[in-house]
């Protein structure tokens, strides 16, 4: 099994995983390999933008499923700080 983690509120981050992580564990780990994709700090999707300006931007909740089918992955939400999805990746 491989886990790629990208960060909800960074788009770079979710770039590379299809720029740079997916090349790289097409060319190191056999095609049998299952992948999950692990959204991080998933709780920053969860809270109101209400009277919060710096907020981040974040990725849009179906372009992270999107990506998560185009690369062949499972996809898991998941917040070290409510310790949400953790279970997921560990079952």
């Amino acid at each position: 099994v491989v886990i790629i983690c990208f960060s909800v509120s960074n788009q770079e981050s979710f770039k590379r995983v299809r720029r740079k992580w997916k090349p790289i564990i097409e060319k190191y780990a056999p095609n049998s390999v299952a992948l999950i994709l692990a959204a991080t700090f998933s709780d920053q999707g969860q809270s109101t933008n209400e009277g919060i300006t710096n907020r981040p931007i974040l990725i849009p909740r179906y372009e992270r499923y999107e990506l998560a089918q185009t690369i062949g992955a499972q996809f898991v939400e998941v917040s070290a700080d409510e310790g949400h999805g953790l279970s997921n990746l560990t079952d």
